[in-house]
């Protein structure tokens, strides 16, 4: 999200109406830049106290929708009592409103919500780490989507932090083509010429993420992934250029969604043998060739419950993977080396 989602519409509702049918019949619905942010109401009717979320009325969405109830009380008569009234961390909390850190609260004098879920790095239990929101009415800067959580997370493969795509002999070379030249540059390597495909954001998580072509990550391990080595103000994409959200319904929802990207993936790293589930085109040292996977990776299966996959194209036909498990070169190479 990019602005907090909190109300900021001075009224004094001192003389209510017994009742009314909608909000409007009392007074106007906020249409300011930060609530519309938050909030369309192309996609929900406000209620006072309700948590529901984009998920709860729309399955595909450009734009969020959080009901009231997700910065204001719940309690109903704290309703046209004459006072704006922010609720963050309520004991009975519900919905998404629940994972909000006990301190949550909102900073009158900087504008700005600290402790709540929906600007947090999204982690599990003891590793949820929360971010303090942009003022009301400002927004982030072009590294929003890094403003809650990496893009890509470049922590190290843990339990209850599984981050399997990072643990591997090259830390992060994938990010790039697979056996990109870290000496070149992968942009003369073979991704911009769609001989090599990248692990990035939308490669698992494409229903959230459809674009990825992030430049603002920076390297805490080596400067040779630090997107601005290479991508300036003349470089398409541009430096510092931030993913698309293409469904906001599946973003920012306590869920992590996967859904694996509608193409097939490609490789040079291409030995003599081509392996099961693989085509070849150009031959085996054929500086333009490259291998490439019979099927696309959305014929995968994801078991949340298990945190495993199961026919994912990459990791070769009929192997179960499970993220968090230690992956060396080993775990895919092997089965590329020639049969004797």
């Amino acid at each position: 999200m990019q602005t907090i989602v909190i109300s900021a519409v001075l009224l004094v509702l001192t003389a209510l109406p017994a009742s009314a049918a909608t909000c409007s019949g009392c007074h106007p619905l906020p249409e300011d830049r930060s609530h519309t942010a938050h909030l369309s109401l192309k996609i929900l009717k406000p209620a006072y106290g309700d948590v529901g979320i984009t998920m709860n009325y729309v399955r595909d969405s450009e734009a969020y929708a959080f009901n009231c109830g997700n910065c204001h009380p719940a309690d109903v008569s704290k309703h046209g009592n004459g006072a704006l009234d922010i609720e963050l961390s309520p004991s009975d909390a519900q919905g998404l409103k629940a994972k909000n850190s006990k301190n949550a609260g909102y900073s009158k004098e900087k504008k700005t919500c600290s402790g709540v879920y929906c600007h947090s790095s999204g982690g599990a239990g003891a590793f949820l780490e929360y971010r303090e929101t942009p003022a009301w009415g400002a927004s982030f800067d072009e590294f929003r989507c890094q403003s809650c959580h990496g893009s890509p997370p470049s922590y190290m493969n843990q339990a209850g932090r599984e981050n399997s795509h990072i643990n591997t002999g090259t830390p992060l070379a994938h990010l790039l083509g697979i056996h990109w030249d870290a000496a070149q540059g992968h942009t003369k390597e073979t991704l911009t010429s769609r001989r090599s495909s990248n692990i990035g954001c939308s490669t698992c998580h494409y229903t959230t993420v459809s674009i990825d072509w992030d430049t603002t990550y920076r390297d805490r391990f080596s400067d040779l992934f630090t997107c601005s080595r290479c991508h300036d103000d003349k470089t398409v994409p541009a430096k510092n250029q931030t993913g698309i959200i293409a469904n906001k319904s599946v973003h920012v929802n306590g869920i992590a969604e996967v859904s694996f990207r509608p193409e097939k993936f490609r490789t040079t790293a291409r030995l003599a043998r081509v392996p099961e589930g693989w085509t070849r085109t150009g031959g085996y040292k054929d500086p333009k060739g490259f291998d490439e996977t019979v099927r696309e990776l959305n014929s995968a299966v994801y078991i949340p419950a298990e945190k495993k996959c199961l026919n994912v194209a990459c990791h070769l036909l009929g192997r179960e993977v499970r993220w968090g498990e230690a992956i060396t070169c080993d775990s895919c190479h092997k089965d590329f080396a020639e049969k004797k």
